[in-house]
């Protein structure tokens, strides 16, 4: 038989540590290009959500407004139109 030699009684005990070295030098440096991709991309993109997110809502609401016929409803335009020029009680006719 052969006398067992030195490498060959270490090695089982290195091998785990170098490659858990590794992988753990790997990991870290996926992380940290992740992370610092994800803080680039968030200064460019939270300005530009700031920017876009409220024209949105803002262009639902002008076609709410414009969004209707362009007649003039008589009717509806005398109702109006009184109501505006009725004199209110207890006014001075320069407030009207």
């Amino acid at each position: 038989m052969c006398a067992p030699s030195a490498h060959g009684d270490i090695l089982p005990i290195v091998v785990p540590i170098a490659l858990l070295l590794v992988i753990v030098v790997v990991t870290t440096i996926a992380l940290s290009i992740a992370f610092a991709s994800m803080f680039v991309l968030s200064i460019a993109v939270v300005p530009m959500a700031m920017i876009v997110l409220p024209i949105v809502p803002a262009t639902v609401i002008v076609r709410l407004v414009f969004r209707g016929s362009y007649e003039v409803h008589r009717p509806i335009a005398g109702i109006i139109l009184a109501a505006i020029l009725a004199p209110i009680p207890r006014m001075a006719g320069r407030h009207v």
